[in-house]
């Protein structure tokens, strides 16, 4: 992943937490994007505070 070469970045569902709360309060939604490999992600996502996820690559059956 980019943030693993890089070594800059925040996990997927620290960053998500973090861009709910940020949000509380205004008229915005949460798209989680990235990082989305596993059904599971998906659920987890949605419990960090995401309102909707991304689903590029899962859909699509490609690495």
């Amino acid at each position: 992943t980019t943030r693993v070469v890089a070594g800059v970045g925040v996990p997927q569902l620290s960053a998500i937490a973090d861009a709910a709360e940020a949000a509380r309060g205004y008229d915005a939604c949460i798209i989680a994007d990235g990082g989305i490999q596993f059904s599971g992600d998906i659920a987890k996502a949605l419990a960090a505070g995401a309102d909707t996820v991304m689903l590029g690559s899962l859909l699509a059956g490609v690495d």
